[in-house]
């Protein structure tokens, strides 16, 4: 019988906390097992306990500085000691320090290489900052030489890669969903027993991490001036807070006195996350940059019409008319906003019906982790061949 190619999947965002990158290693290690063995390597801050419960057998290092590089040392030693060493190692994000040892244990071993960036190089400016330009001068060249293959999230970053220079083989699979959400029945009621509040009100739903990148900031000077629909709808930001920026909003939301009108939630899992998404109208995300979003997917599986900017990278909402995409600016977020609230439900229920069958059709983590594995394999193959 053949032993299964161990895969050592390595990142230094783990925790739920920081959204969509954490969601798809989570998928990528329960979809996988089957095929592979997967092991799971990262950092751990000293609220992340919760990891060792997630990933029983997962090796994590404490955090240390520096901490904006997410630094977590013994990684690197440890992925060199580990014996028998990976078949291949696949790393998460771009600029982290996790991403740098998993390179040169790589290139030590003679392992071949995946590096998933998650739109981290799809805009300029966020390549901008002086310790990222020097980076890349010193370090990031010479890795994109090592790396076996880049892993992008659709061709929108596939380009943005190739326009930043890359040299190394580029390969386009998507982000998926548990086609168990396409199960789930919509339920107004679900949220009430979470949050009373919100009884009688039609809802919009904002989810993802609370930062600047997501334009919430926008979201809520937007919500502010379309008064006439507050009566009936309120607006949730579900999400976690991240690097104190929640304080932030909620002094814009006092400002505007929407304190009766806009919900914070904190980070949401479990019931809690399925009763607001099988429970609200609307999606909403205006960001700035995104990769390929984990909450439209989702929102989209729960059947419910988006409204997102050009930036998020989706235009297939568009294009199936599952909803409204925008741009990043606040007059056209303002009228597309008062477009989909001002349908019917049946309108809008048509819109959710629509963007459910695109994620049912493309979408779903079992159709999604069969290119992984047969990315894997090859890589696999052509690195002992």
């Amino acid at each position: 019988m053949t032993s299964k190619k161990h895969i050592a999947i390595v990142s230094s965002i783990l925790h739920p906390r920081y959204g969509g990158p954490a969601a798809v290693i989570d998928a990528l290690e329960a979809h996988l097992s089957a095929k592979f063995r997967v092991s799971i390597w990262g950092r751990i801050d000293k609220d992340q306990q919760q990891l060792y419960q997630r990933y029983p057998q997962g090796r994590f290092f404490k955090a240390s500085w520096p901490h904006k590089w997410f630094y977590c040392k013994g990684l690197y030693k440890s992925l060199l000691r580990c014996n028998p060493p990976p078949d291949l190692i696949h790393a998460h994000m771009l600029w982290d320090y996790s991403t740098f040892a998993a390179w040169r244990a790589a290139k030590k071993k003679n392992i071949p290489l995946i590096v998933t960036t998650h739109g981290t190089l799809n805009e300029l400016w966020r390549q901008k900052g002086f310790h990222k330009r020097l980076y890349s001068r010193t370090i990031l060249r010479r890795m994109f030489s090592d790396i076996s293959c880049i892993h992008a999230l659709n061709e929108k970053e596939k380009d943005s890669l190739l326009s930043y220079g890359v040299n190394c083989p580029i390969e386009a699979i998507p982000n998926g969903i548990e086609s168990s959400i396409l199960n789930v029945p919509r339920n107004q009621n679900a949220v009430e027993p979470f949050y009373p509040e919100l009884k009688g009100k039609k809802r919009v739903l904002f989810m993802g991490r609370l930062w600047p990148e997501k334009g919430v900031d926008l979201l809520i000077s937007v919500w502010a001036g379309l008064g006439e629909f507050h009566k009936d709808w309120v607006l949730i930001l579900a999400g976690p807070d991240y690097r104190g920026y929640e304080s932030k909003l909620r002094n814009i939301i006092f400002k505007a006195h929407l304190e009766k009108n806009v919900l914070l939630t904190g980070i949401v899992e479990g019931e809690k996350k399925e009763a607001l998404l099988s429970g609200s109208d609307i999606f909403v995300l205006p960001s700035r940059s995104e990769g390929f979003s984990m909450s439209i997917l989702e929102a989209l599986g729960f059947s419910l019409p988006v409204v997102c900017t050009k930036e998020c990278n989706f235009p297939q909402v568009d294009a199936f008319k599952a909803g409204i995409e925008t741009r990043y600016q606040a007059v056209a977020l303002k009228e597309a906003l008062r477009r989909i609230l001002s349908l019917t439900d049946s309108e809008r229920s048509e819109m959710g019906a629509r963007g459910q069958d695109l994620v049912c059709r493309q979408y779903t983590w079992d159709k999604v982790a069969i290119s992984y594995a047969n990315l894997y394999n090859r890589l696999v193959t052509a690195a002992n061949s």
